[in-house]
């Protein structure tokens, strides 16, 4: 399975560290702002449509995805 690296906020990053951990592969935090990881092909398209759909960036669709759950 093909896999994408993403940038996104140290904040969503602990988020999803919390709450989706099955669904990411972890790279080692760093210090600053923003962390990197890898998602599935399946899990990234759905990111990336849901972000272009709703005109939102990733970081708030998380929230938004983790919120509900």
């Amino acid at each position: 399975m093909r896999e994408h690296l993403i940038e996104i906020s140290t904040e969503v990053f602990h988020l999803l560290q919390e709450r989706a951990s099955a669904y990411v592969a972890w790279t080692e935090e760093k210090p600053g702002p923003t962390q990197r990881i890898l998602l599935g092909e399946d899990v990234y398209t759905d990111l990336i449509d849901r972000a272009i759909e709703q005109r939102k960036t990733i970081d708030t669709i998380i929230k938004e995805l983790c919120a509900r759950n």
